[in-house]
């Protein structure tokens, strides 16, 4: 999510979210996009870019044995 400037068109800041379901992103984006006291401690007003967004999920291996292995994340955009 970038926030712009709307007398200059720069780009002033962006936020990142990390959300544990797509829906709970998509309530997350319109939550920030909808906060005046964010929008002016950034200094411009929020929009999302979703030309450029990316997503990743990570996953979790666990063995039988109980083992637990490394999260494995992966990185998911469109080109």
């Amino acid at each position: 999510m970038n926030f712009v400037n709307e007398d200059t068109g720069k780009r002033v800041g962006n936020v990142s979210l990390q959300s544990p379901s797509i829906a709970a992103f998509e309530a997350n984006a319109a939550a920030v996009m909808n906060n005046a006291a964010l929008a002016t401690a950034m200094g411009g007003e929020a929009g999302r870019n979703f030309a450029h967004e990316t997503y990743y999920a990570q996953l979790r291996c666990h063995d039988p044995s109980g083992v637990s292995h490394l999260p494995v994340l992966l990185l998911l955009f469109e080109a």
